[in-house]
């Protein structure tokens, strides 16, 4: 259904970059709350846990109904010991879904010892107050929405100059760890921000009126693309 695709699209244009900059406040918080240590102890199994075993059931099925509709018989059991199923495994399409634990991981995993080093010497601290202070400047909610994109956009034409950078195996595409890692750094600022905080946590006009253009915009583009 070209309608469906093109309502799925528009959706992910925000829900994903929103989910991650969520995950990155809240990576923040955590970290600041029980430090380095148990941060580690409490977010890993969190992602690590639920990507093994739904790996290994959910979507294993999700392969076999796959390969169902792909016109193979049914009652053939022999595919969950085929070469067919376990090929897949070092594919994107085994992952599916799952992607985004995958991008969680590798941006949990160095957070931890990233805040620790640059919190210890002087100039990982200095750092911090310039990130501060360029977040102080463009910490208007209008000004934040509109930038965080074009950000986005130098990653993604990095990603097509360079379609094979990325792409480690098995079970690994780097191309998602690295579209969405701004969103995910920016949440780790808002967290540190209190004037980015409050810019994105209270009613702006000025947000609800882009929201609706870029919206508007973007669901147009969908319907047309999908045409």
């Amino acid at each position: 259904s070209g309608s469906f695709a093109a309502l799925a699209l528009s959706l992910r244009r925000f829900r994903m970059p929103a989910f991650f900059l969520m995950s990155g406040f809240f990576a923040a918080l955590t970290l600041r709350k029980y430090g380095p240590r148990v941060f580690i102890l409490k977010r890993l199994p969190r992602i690590v846990l639920p990507f093994v075993a739904t790996l290994f059931t959910l979507n294993v099925a999700q392969l076999y109904a796959l390969h169902v509709y792909r016109g193979a018989d049914a009652t053939d059991l022999g595919y969950f010991t085929s070469v067919e199923l376990w090929a897949d495994f070092t594919s994107d399409r085994w992952i599916s879904h799952l992607w985004f634990l995958v991008c969680l991981f590798y941006y949990f995993g160095p957070t931890p010892l990233a805040a620790a080093l640059l919190h210890a010497r002087p100039a990982g601290r200095a750092l911090l107050a310039r990130a501060a202070g360029l977040t102080a400047v463009v910490g208007r909610p209008v000004t934040c929405l509109a930038l965080l994109p074009l950000v986005n956009l130098s990653i993604l034409a990095l990603l097509a100059a360079f379609p094979d950078l990325y792409a480690l195996r098995p079970l690994i595409n780097m191309d998602d760890v690295v579209e969405y890692f701004p969103f995910f750094a920016v949440g780790l600022l808002v967290f540190g921000n209190a004037r980015l905080y409050a810019s994105l946590t209270s009613f702006n006009r000025g947000v609800v009126v882009l929201t609706i253009l870029l919206a508007l915009s973007g669901l147009m583009g969908s319907i047309a693309a999908g045409v």
